[in-house]
C-alpha cells in the first residue's frame, strides 16, 4: 500500500526519466533520431499532468522525493546499462553504489502508508487540522 499520490509521482518519475533517456539517445546519434524527438515532448508532457495530479492527492514530500528519485536514478542506471558508461573503481565507486542504495531506500521509506502528517508534531494548544470540505465565501453568505 502506497501513500495518496505516490502512484502518480512514480509515474512521473519515470516519464522524466524517459524523456531525458531519449534526450541523450537523440543527442548521442542513435537512431532514428525522430522517434527519440517524438518520444521527448510526449514523456515530458504526461510526466508534467502525473507530477501535478501527485501533489494534488498526495503531499508534497512523498511526491516529490518519489518522482525526483526516479527522475534521477533511471538514467544513471540506463547510462551504465544502455549506453555503456562506467563506474569508477576504488572508493568512489563504492561511495556511488552506497549512495544509490541511500536514495532508493529514502524513496521507499516516503512512499510507506500512514498518516500524512503524522512527522509534523503539533504545537501545544493547536488546534488538530480540519478534514473534509471547507466552506466557502458562497456558503457564508447564503446562510446570514
Amino acid at each position: 500500500m502506497l501513500r495518496p499520490g505516490a502512484g502518480l509521482a512514480a509515474a512521473s518519475g519515470l516519464l522524466y526519466a524517459a524523456g531525458d533517456v531519449a534526450t541523450k539517445a537523440a543527442v548521442g546519434g542513435v537512431s532514428p533520431v525522430v522517434v527519440f524527438a517524438v518520444l521527448l515532448p510526449a514523456c515530458h508532457g504526461l510526466a508534467f499532468v502525473c507530477l501535478q495530479l501527485s501533489f494534488q492527492r498526495g503531499t508534497a514530500l512523498a511526491t516529490a522525493g518519489v518522482s525526483t528519485l526516479l527522475t534521477n536514478l533511471l538514467p544513471i542506471l540506463a547510462g551504465v546499462s544502455i549506453f555503456h558508461e562506467y563506474v569508477p573503481g576504488g572508493a568512489a565507486g563504492v561511495l556511488r553504489g552506497l549512495g544509490f542504495a541511500g536514495a532508493v531506500l529514502g524513496a521507499a521509506l516516503l512512499t510507506r502508508p500512514g498518516d500524512p502528517g503524522e512527522s509534523a508534531p503539533r504545537a501545544p494548544g493547536a488546534r488538530p487540522a480540519r478534514r473534509g470540505p471547507r466552506r466557502g465565501y458562497d456558503s457564508l453568505t447564503a446562510s446570514s
